[in-house]
């Protein structure tokens, strides 16, 4: 993935984010967490008025390069437009691909200009035999010669806490590879979690302890991550696969009612951006994000009913402007 991310030219980041835009609307999303390594994304979503927060990311594993990247990644932040819909945020990739310095650096200039920051952390195995033994696959990444200053013993989660990064509001992404301790840590910090189950499956890095995590207060929400891992970017074929889990993994996974999984990719995501005071719930004063399925609600609960059988929206609208409309759709009755 990283070689990736390296080889892709603006034209084919600028193609992807389109299609992911397009994508999303499709899907019934008014409002997207995105990390950006080129910065894509901002015009993808300018251009069909799509609401989204673009997290520029920075990647830099090696020490000797991280002044020069460093220097890039602000220019950036510096000239990038935003507007009405689009907000930017700050996305240190993980701590196996960005070094402890930069790590800190992000952070802070997060901190300094109040903007949302967002980490992968302990997604697999591998990442945690890295950062808290030195040991396994990934042993030999550029990274292990700048976490030679780090101590052992630290999971991935208690690594960010001791560089200072684990603070209120930080959106954490994936926390898979999480034991009792990461757990009570990350109630404690008050941060937030996206969990991304399909992902998590199709990466074989296994099963989130969400039992576990919402029982101790951790503040949690759904996401799709990208279709570099999964098969659509539907937060209802989300829910759908999270609610399989909760039949072959009763121990690690809670059953939860249809409006408290729902409640996971609205308000709670927009909580997890810092914007719950203006979407993620359909309430006087907040901007008019909604959109619209056709659901059987005749034979069920409408909430059961959307989770079971809800695929692609009929009509998406954003601050109260129809953006999309489902082929066959009247263009004449939407708002």
């Amino acid at each position: 993935m990283r070689d990736l991310v390296r080889q892709q030219t603006w034209d084919d980041a600028l193609s992807a984010a389109r299609n992911g835009a397009a994508t999303l609307l499709r899907f019934g999303v008014t409002c997207v967490g995105d990390s950006s390594f080129r910065g894509a994304t901002l015009t993808a979503l300018r251009e069909i008025s799509l609401r989204g927060v673009v997290f520029k990311e920075l990647i830099c594993p090696r020490e000797e390069e991280q002044d020069e990247r460093w220097r890039a990644f602000l220019a950036w932040l510096n000239d990038a437009p935003t507007g009405e819909l689009i907000r930017l945020g700050i996305m240190a990739h993980a701590p196996y691909t960005v070094t402890p310095t930069a790590l800190q650096w992000a952070w802070q200039l997060a901190s300094q200009r109040r903007l949302p920051f967002s980490v992968h952390v302990a997604e697999s195995s591998d990442e945690r035999a890295l950062i808290e033994r030195r040991e396994g696959v990934w042993a030999h990444l550029p990274i292990a010669q700048a976490l030679q200053k780090v101590p052992t013993g630290l999971s991935p989660v208690r690594y960010l806490d001791w560089l200072g990064i684990l603070n209120e509001g930080v959106l954490l992404i994936h926390c898979v590879q999480v034991d009792d301790a990461d757990i009570a840590l990350l109630a404690r910090r008050k941060v937030w979690v996206a969990h991304c189950p399909r992902s998590n499956a199709n990466l074989q890095v296994g099963v989130m302890p969400l039992a576990k995590m919402l029982a101790a207060g951790v503040q949690v929400c759904l996401a799709t991550d990208g279709l570099a891992s999964v098969e659509t970017l539907s937060p209802l074929d989300e829910i759908r696969f999270a609610l399989r889990l909760g039949e072959t993994h009763p121990s690690l996974y809670p059953t939860l009612p249809p409006e408290r999984w729902l409640r996971m990719v609205t308000l709670d995501a927009a909580t997890a951006l810092g914007m719950e005071q203006l979407i993620g719930s359909l309430q006087i004063g907040k901007a008019a994000d909604l959109t619209v399925f056709a659901v059987g609600a005749e034979k069920r609960e409408p909430l059961e009913a959307l989770l079971h059988e809800g695929k692609e929206a009929m009509m998406t609208m954003v601050a109260g402007r129809c953006v999309y409309l489902a082929e066959g759709v009247n263009p004449a009755k939407a708002p």
